[in-house]
């Protein structure tokens, strides 16, 4: 039986609706969004500005930071090679004293400086080699420049 009004009349039956298929739309069109604004245009270029602003100021840091490891892969270079010589000088060659070397590699006004001493009173057979070399710095910071030290002991044979 067909479904009918309040008044009694038969009402025709409907047809299942069909969802009307979207199309998309080429961007830009139909709705209002032909492009962007002048200031959504200004909104990113300023936003893109201080982005780069930030990070050109990291530039200057990196590269201190960069001279600072420099000198300091340097400095315990020529140490460790220092010291290697005086192990490898025959025991009774090793003068006991304070001496100071260049390092080529470090920049002018670097002390570098290597000292013998005699373990203790009664240690006839062993001496301590000590190089200490430190370099001066470009101002405060990591690059307020550095000292490296390193010792050994040398053992007569």
């Amino acid at each position: 039986m067909a479904p009918t009004t309040p008044t009694g009349s038969i009402l025709p039956r409907r047809r299942p609706q069909q969802r009307a298929r979207r199309t998309p739309l080429p961007f830009g069109s139909g709705r209002g969004e032909a492009g962007s604004t002048l200031v959504e245009i200004l909104v990113a270029v300023v936003v893109l500005a201080i982005g780069l602003w930030a990070l050109a100021g990291a530039f200057p840091l990196s590269a201190v930071t960069s001279a600072g490891a420099h000198n300091r892969l340097a400095a315990s270079a020529a140490a460790e090679a220092r010291l290697e010589l005086c192990r490898a000088l025959p025991f009774d060659q090793l003068p006991i004293g304070s001496y100071r070397f260049a390092v080529a590699e470090l920049p002018e006004g670097t002390d570098a400086t290597l000292t013998v001493q005699s373990l203790a009173a009664g240690s006839e057979g062993v001496k301590v080699a000590t190089v200490t070399i430190s370099w001066p710095g470009l101002g405060s910071g990591p690059a307020s420049g550095g000292r490296v030290s390193y010792v050994t002991l040398v053992a007569q044979r």
